[in-house]
C-alpha cells in the first residue's frame, strides 16, 4: 500500500460522512467504539496515486469515505482493463479475502480519503461481534451481485443499455433522483473501457440522451432529468430496482 501517515483520531466514526453505510452503521455505542479504535485514516490519496497493486498482500480493507477511486487489471498486452469505478461508501480489498491477495489496481481519481481496517484485526473483531459480521456477510454478497451485474451488463445489453445502467448506478450514491447531479470524475475513454464500448460510442451515446432530454451535460457534470426514461432505456424496471 502507498499512502502513509495513519492516524486513529483524525476522523470518529460516529461524526464520520458515511456513518449510516459504513461498516459501523447499527452498532451499539460500545461495539461501535471497538470498532472506530482498530480503523486507521492513510493521508488522502491524490489524483493518480495508487491505493493498492494487483498481487499485492491482502493487509486492509479500505471504506472510500470521500472522492472516487478507479479498480482495474493489466491485461496480457500491457492495457488497462477498469473493473469498476468506486465512490463514498463503498469498500476495497473485499475481492481479495478469498486468496488473501489484491486481484486488481486501485487509483484515486481526485483526491480521494479512505478509512483502513487492518484485515486480519477487523476479522477477530468480526468473531466477537455478530452484527459486524453479519454487515461484512452482506457487502460481501453485494460484491457478489455486483460482478454478476457487471458480467450481465457487458454480454448481454446494447450500448445505450449499457451507459444508462451505468449512469443509474453511479446516481445511486447521489439518491438516483431526476434532477440530481452526478461527478463523471473519470474520462469517456475510461468509461468505454470499463463498458466494453468505443470512445466515439459514448461520446455519441452521451449526445444522445441530451437530446432526448433525458440527460443534461455540464463539463463532467451530468444531471439526470428523466429518471424512468433512463431505467427504461437500461432495460430495468424502476419498481424492481427500488425494491432492491
Amino acid at each position: 500500500m502507498q499512502v502513509t501517515n495513519f492516524s486513529k483520531d483524525s476522523v470518529h466514526c460516529q461524526s464520520c460522512p458515511i456513518n449510516d453505510i459504513c461498516l459501523a452503521a447499527n452498532l451499539s455505542d460500545k461495539d461501535a467504539a471497538r470498532f472506530n479504535s482498530i480503523v486507521l485514516h492513510p493521508k488522502p490519496l491524490q489524483k493518480s496515486e495508487t491505493l493498492f497493486y494487483a498481487g499485492e498482500k491482502l493487509s486492509s480493507i479500505y471504506a472510500i469515505r470521500k472522492g472516487t477511486v478507479k479498480t482495474f487489471n493489466i491485461t496480457q498486452d500491457g492495457e488497462e482493463q477498469i473493473t469498476g469505478f468506486h465512490q463514498a461508501g463503498e469498500l476495497l480489498g473485499i475481492d481479495a479475502l478469498a486468496r488473501k491477495k489484491h486481484n486488481s489496481f486501485a487509483t484515486a481519481l481526485e483526491c480521494t480519503e479512505v478509512c483502513a481496517m487492518p484485515y486480519e484485526t477487523l476479522d477477530q473483531l468480526a468473531t466477537e461481534i455478530p452484527q459486524l459480521h453479519s454487515k461484512l456477510m452482506s457487502v460481501m454478497s453485494q460484491e457478489i451481485s455486483r460482478q454478476y451485474d457487471l458480467m450481465m451488463n457487458l454480454n448481454q445489453r446494447t450500448a445505450d443499455q449499457k451507459l444508462a445502467g451505468f449512469l443509474i448506478n453511479l446516481g445511486l450514491n447521489n439518491s438516483n433522483q431526476s434532477g440530481s447531479d452526478i461527478n463523471l470524475n473519470m474520462t469517456r475513454s475510461e468509461i468505454g473501457n470499463y463498458l466494453g464500448l468505443a470512445l466515439e460510442t459514448v461520446s455519441r451515446i452521451f449526445s444522445k440522451f441530451k437530446q432526448q432530454e433525458v440527460i443534461s451535460l455540464n463539463c463532467k457534470k451530468v444531471r439526470i432529468l428523466d429518471l424512468d426514461k433512463l431505467y427504461k432505456i437500461a432495460g430495468v424496471d424502476i419498481k424492481d430496482k427500488l425494491a432492491a
